[in-house]
């Protein structure tokens, strides 16, 4: 048997393992009912196979406002900056009224990124100031890299936008440390978004929420899941005309994700 023939076997004989070994992820059939009421976007990237599932592609390509899950970036900035020494640097409370009781109290980095407290990362994006902000996000091809003259809100309501592939080549980059960035601070940074840790995997990530005319109208929910053979990275959001709160696109999303046995 010829090279040419050896050779044509053998891709016969593997190709349909390797298709055989992808043919269990795929989104299920009623994503749909997954998001009930919402108009919803959906990327999961296979981290070892790099095959990514999408769902409303036109929407996932869509740049929006980051929020919330911007603190993913917003708290390397500050660590790569060395504005924040660590996780444990505190910023004090200012006495005055929050939109949340929680976030009227001194916050750490870890305690801040947990309960999403807007005060602390204002601050800080203020110590870090524009032109520092802009180099990062240049240097992480982060979105439309826009800062804009508002440092201390250019997240929450532009002229910075991202959309859902523009967050998981974000992440991907980040866990797989292709990030230039310094490990130490990767490190810390994957510590302090883990949200749920079971024998059988690791769901890490940041929620954020959009509210126009005091209605919450988009929801993100973007981040990294490792279980016993794999790691991915995902991002959703959610679009509605109320209550499109990002930690209501984290719960839909887990129950996707139970539903094709990835969190179990």
């Amino acid at each position: 048997m010829s090279y040419k023939n050896i050779a044509l076997l053998f891709l016969f004989l593997v190709q349909p393992l390797s298709i055989f070994a992808n043919d269990k992820f795929h989104f299920p059939k009623n994503i749909d009912s997954f998001f009930k009421n919402y108009q919803a976007c959906v990327l999961l990237r296979d981290l070892k196979s790099e095959k990514t599932l999408v769902f409303n592609e036109q929407q996932c390509k869509t740049r929006y406002y980051p929020n919330s899950t911007f603190k993913i970036a917003n708290s390397l900035i500050g660590l790569e900056s060395g504005v924040i020494p660590n996780k444990d640097f505190v910023i004090k409370w200012d006495g005055k009224p929050k939109y949340f009781k929680s976030w009227e109290k001194d916050h750490s980095l870890a305690s801040a990124i947990k309960v999403s407290a807007v005060p602390y990362y204002k601050e800080l994006a203020r110590r870090v100031g524009p032109e520092k902000s802009r180099e990062y996000l240049k240097l992480w091809s982060y979105g439309n890299q826009k800062v804009g003259d508002k440092i201390d809100s250019y997240w929450l309501g532009g002229p910075l936008r991202i959309s859902a592939y523009e967050q998981i080549e974000f992440l991907e980059k980040l866990y797989k440390k292709q990030l230039l960035a310094q490990s130490k601070n990767i490190d810390t940074l994957k510590e302090i978004i883990k949200l749920d840790a079971k024998p059988n995997y690791v769901l890490s990530g940041k929620t954020g929420s959009f509210m126009k005319n005091s209605k919450v109208v988009r929801g993100w929910f973007v981040g990294h899941l490792k279980t016993k053979n794999n790691e991915y990275v995902f991002a959703t959001n959610i679009i509605g005309a109320e209550n499109a709160w990002g930690r209501d696109a984290q719960t839909m999303f887990s129950n996707l994700l139970k539903d094709m046995g990835l969190l179990k």
